[in-house]
């Protein structure tokens, strides 16, 4: 079995758990292959077998701050996004052996950001938690190999965490990643249940994120339709990106409409490479927009999908559900005292 110090540095061991009942972290086997094939690293990428290791909290959390203190630490690249907006194409694009390693949707960011909603002993003190998502965000960024930039594309669910991410020193880049309350609902009926069951998950997991829906009774939640409900989430989800604008303007923070990369992605590529501080030859990009990334279905590449199917899709669903889809808007438009949320938002690449 390895040794922590191992763990701490081997770029095979992926960090998959926190558990802070038991207070280890846990971590997997994968190969820089698997990572690069895996379209998500959370339960998903945890079917197959291998090897998994438990290291108490506070033997990794001491060996991770031995390290920094004598090294140079990795910048860290994010992406985040409100789901249904290419965050996933994008991250694959990136993902350039040898220029950059793309974390796409690691579970242990989902279980911090959990853990801080929790509100009850999960939740440890200010001191602990800082210590703990600092040695989280250092396990994922050893995922590197050489030189490799870091970008790690977390979860919508994990938000939550997004402020604080952005204020830690280590963070380069910071891309905000959005589509239209229109397309955000288009995506959901396109998906049918499995879509409508989706955004009320959602729903439930971030609501405790923000006042807007505490002031609200369950009586009125539960009167809501799917539809409303999933306007409620995009709703939600721009609240917390108008405050990262307006709470870090000198930051490194950048917002994008995923129509906008889609009309034109090897430039949007371009500006982001700049945003990351990743360097790649001349040609790459226009290459990677040509060839299969862009050819298949960004969450299962064993299906052929590209962005004019995905325009034909939506256009059909635009039509179909237009009376549903005005309803819709138009109710939305009184979620927020401030009114509509104004697109396309500010800092933009």
């Amino acid at each position: 079995m390895p040794n922590p110090e191992e763990l701490a540095a081997h770029p095979d061991y992926c960090l998959n758990e926190v558990d802070l009942d038991r207070l280890e972290y846990g971590f997997l086997k994968l190969d820089s292959g698997a990572y690069r094939r895996s379209a998500f690293m959370d339960q998903r990428i945890h079917s197959e077998k291998r090897e998994s290791v438990r290291v108490p909290l506070g033997v990794m959390d001491k060996l991770v701050a031995d390290i920094q203190a004598t090294g140079k630490p990795i910048p860290i690249n994010y992406i985040f996004h409100t789901a249904f907006c290419c965050s996933t194409l994008i991250s694959r694009c990136l993902d350039i052996e040898g220029v950059c390693c793309a974390l796409r949707e690691p579970s242990v960011l989902m279980q911090m950001a959990n853990y801080k909603r929790s509100g009850n002993h999960h939740m440890p003190d200010g001191n602990r938690w800082r210590v703990t998502l600092n040695t989280v965000l250092f396990l994922l960024a050893k995922t590197a190999i050489g030189n490799e930039a870091v970008l790690i594309k977390p979860t919508n669910a994990a938000n939550n965490l997004s402020g604080e991410i952005i204020r830690d020193p280590r963070t380069h880049g910071v891309l905000l990643l959005y589509s239209s309350l229109e397309q955000f609902l288009i995506s959901i009926i396109k998906k049918g249940e499995e879509g409508r069951a989706f955004v009320r998950k959602l729903f439930n997991v971030i609501m405790t994120d923000s006042q807007r829906t505490q002031a609200l009774s369950p009586r009125s939640l539960a009167q809501l339709t799917d539809l409303q409900v999933a306007a409620f989430v995009w709703y939600l989800q721009m609240d917390n990106y108008l405050e990262l604008i307006g709470g870090f303007p000198g930051a490194r923070v950048r917002t994008l409409d995923c129509d906008a990369f889609l009309k034109e992605p090897a430039g949007m590529l371009e500006k982001l490479c700049a945003l990351f501080g990743i360097t790649v030859k001349a040609g790459i990009l226009e290459e990677i927009v040509a060839g299969p990334v862009f050819r298949k279905y960004s969450k299962n590449n064993a299906h052929d999908y590209d962005s004019a199917v995905r325009e034909a899709e939506y256009g059909k669903i635009a039509r179909e559900y237009k009376v549903t889809l005005s309803g819709i808007l138009a109710w939305s438009e009184h979620i927020r005292p401030q009114g509509p949320v104004r697109l396309p938002l500010s800092q933009a690449l």
